[in-house]
């Protein structure tokens, strides 16, 4: 028995530290393979100089031509801003040097376009006017050109970045010196050190994400607009996509991951948080990524104290931020096979055609109308706008759940946990973005815990309760609800059984995909002889306000 303990136990210690391995990768490693798939396709290499070369461009989808024109113009300018950074570092003299200059040093160009680019599409469009708020896009790249910088040092160290054939920047910097001396190398090699691993600032990375964005807007090909808006009487400055940007998204999303998060679910417990009186600010969730405990940041209204949020908080924090998850298979193919109909099943993923405007006025027609009907008209022009921009933005949020979920589903393990952060009023929430158990209805569909449990004597009542609640029979009573299931088992069985040629019950639900994963299980449930032994991984939501 002791040395089949003594097995069990190694057994458990080199699982976990493979999975640690593993995790460590899956969050350094989160651009390389997008990277990678733009450089097979677009055919980008590296010379021994450094410099990004073209040497074939593929036949491709309209969509994926759309971002090859993309990169074509956003590569050789960011290599261009990358090697003036370069030149002014070495170029010396006096004077307060441009901090963008070291940031942008370290990342290739390609990649810190395609960085750039991604941080632009995963920022959530604004529900007034339908842009992305310029400032959270400058600091969400800034995090990406960090977390990637990181990667940079740490590929070179296990010599990875030596497969690839690329210089590092030390390498680069001294081909490119004119002169040398040790004394400038030393300061040089310290300085270098030091961004690959200190936590940057958050105006560093506003400096090199301003940077970049600029890039971005100039040399886009006329992809990305930036405005002026007015938002509650304030002026800020919002990137608006055009139509063709659009299309590039909705082609390329189950091709790139341009459309995906930096912040993915973790394949290992998250590190527990605690405060970092170096630091001082809380440290903790991934391994390698640094991101603020306290949502919206915390100098709002603990910018004066040291160590603010109690223990008992942070070990409730650890403890959600453990749980495990993972897919539901059988719902992420319903998902991928419905889409593939003429038509959208979910209410939440519109489909891709926008809705028509009307014919044009002429302008005797606009003239024989008064003021209230011109008013009624340019009324309704910018309601067919806004739908279009809102159901853009479902889709582009759509496209983001199905590829994280696709990725979690090809890993080893296939199952994840989501670390958790706090907001000021103290209430927990996922880091990760899109994919998440406090998601909408594609993502609560598509996830399911990691763990299962008997459903005992109440759980297919309380089963009962959540199939009423995500149909839209919320206001039923406990008994009703009972009722109301019992009255639908054979719709029920007919959904799970043939989903998409049958009745197609469940696409009536409100929140369809939710739905459709809770009947399945209330289907193999109720066919056994003993439902209270069916072993459940589905969640029941419940209020816990009152």
């Amino acid at each position: 028995m002791d040395d089949l303990n003594r097995q069990l136990t190694e057994l458990h210690d080199l699982l976990m530290t493979e999975e640690y391995k593993a995790e460590v990768d899956l969050e350094l490693e989160g651009v390389e393979r997008g990277i990678e798939n733009m450089r097979r396709s677009m055919q980008y290499s590296h010379g021994r100089d450094g410099k990004i070369r073209q040497n074939l461009l593929l036949d491709t989808q309209p969509g994926r031509q759309i971002f090859h024109d993309l990169m074509d113009n956003l590569i050789p300018a960011f290599e261009e801003a990358r090697l003036e950074g370069i030149d002014g570092i070495l170029s010396g003299g006096r004077g307060v040097k441009p901090t963008w200059w070291w940031l942008i040093a370290p990342v290739p160009a390609d990649k810190a376009a395609f960085l750039a680019t991604r941080s632009l599409l995963t920022i959530r469009m604004g529900a007034r006017t339908l842009g992305r708020k310029a400032n959270a896009i400058c600091l969400d790249i800034g995090n990406s050109m960090k977390m990637q910088t990181e990667f940079e040092a740490w590929a070179r160290v296990s010599k990875e970045a030596a497969k690839e054939g690329e210089p590092d920047l030390a390498k680069l910097m001294m081909s490119r010196a004119k002169n040398m001396n040790a004394r400038q190398w030393s300061a040089w090699r310290k300085k270098i050190n030091q961004i690959e691993t200190l936590i940057w600032t958050k105006t560093q990375k506003f400096h090199i994400g301003a940077k970049l964005l600029d890039l971005l807007v100039v040399h886009g090909g006329g992809y990305f607009e930036l405005r002026y808006v007015q938002v509650r009487n304030k002026t800020e400055r919002q990137v608006f996509l055009t139509d063709l940007c659009r299309q590039m998204i909705d082609d390329c999303a189950s091709h790139l991951e341009v459309n995906t998060p930096v912040l993915r679910p973790m394949i290992v417990p998250p590190n527990p948080w605690h405060w970092d009186k170096h630091q001082k600010t809380y440290v903790g969730g991934y391994l390698k990524h640094h991101v603020d405990f306290i949502r919206g940041g915390i100098y709002k209204h603990t910018a004066d104290l040291n160590d603010p949020i109690s223990q008992v908080t942070l070990d409730a924090a650890d403890a959600v931020g453990s749980v495990w998850w993972r897919v539901a298979k059988e719902a992420y193919d319903l998902l991928i096979e419905s889409r593939k109909q003429s038509t959208s099943l979910f209410k939440s993923i519109p489909d891709a055609d926008p809705i028509p405007l009307p014919a044009r006025k002429t302008d005797d027609e606009w003239s024989e109308m008064n003021k209230d009907e011109r008013a009624e008209w340019k009324y309704g022009l910018a309601k067919i706008h806004k739908i279009n921009a809102q159901n853009m933005s479902k889709r582009e949020s759509a496209n983001r759940k199905i590829n994280i979920a696709k990725e979690m589903l090809d890993q080893k393990w296939q199952r994840f946990t989501f670390p958790h952060k706090l907001c000021t009023r103290t209430r927990f929430y996922p880091i990760p973005p899109d994919l998440n158990p406090q998601g909408d209805n594609i993502a609560r569909g598509l996830l399911e815990f990691g763990l299962g449990e008997e459903l005992g004597p109440r759980g297919l009542f309380w089963m009962k309760v959540k199939l009423c609640n995500v149909y839209g029979e919320d206001k039923l009573t406990f008994d009703e609800m009972q009722s109301w299931v019992d009255k639908h088992h054979e719709l029920l069985v007919d959904s799970v059984r043939n989903p998409l040629d049958g009745d197609r019950f469940w696409a009536t639900a409100e929140k369809e995909l939710e739905f459709w994963a809770t009947a399945r299980e209330y289907v193999e449930a109720t066919s056994m002889d003993n439902p209270e032994k069916y072993m459940s991984y589905r969640p029941s939501h419940q209020d816990g306000s009152s």
